[in-house]
């Protein structure tokens, strides 16, 4: 089953690509793939802060899996929608996403239930 793990990064960073013009980084999605490798996958934070809503989309339409030591994982950046608020630290956000498998022969959706912190423990995060 795929899953985010329960801490996302507060920003993604993209290396050599930066977010497109305009937009600022959202928090970096990741899980592990213990069954399931996907092909492309499609990811939304959602916050409710006390200023308003806090939004981040990404996708990953190739290879969003790389290896680990612990097994494969999966990652997403996400970028915030224009209109959004900041993410508050250490706070819970629910995380949204829809992964295609096999050149999109199956279709998994999940919502999940996350905290958003400056910087996560987990593999990979946040480069």
């Amino acid at each position: 089953m795929l899953r985010f793990d329960p801490v996302l990064a507060a920003e993604s960073v993209f290396g050599a690509q930066d977010p497109p013009e305009g937009l600022r980084p959202g928090p970096c999605a990741m899980g592990p793939t213990p069954e399931h490798k996907p092909t492309s996958m499609h990811v939304w934070v959602f916050q409710q802060t006390a200023a308003g809503l806090a939004l981040a989309t990404g996708d990953t339409r190739r290879d969003p899996v790389f290896a680990d030591d612990d097994g494969p994982r999966w990652k997403v950046r996400t970028v915030l929608d224009p209109e959004s608020h900041p993410f508050e630290l250490d706070k819970p956000a629910l995380a949204t996403a829809i992964a295609l498998l096999d050149g999109g022969a199956d279709v998994l959706e999940w919502s999940q239930a996350v905290t958003i912190v400056r910087e996560s423990p987990f593999r990979g995060n946040p480069a």
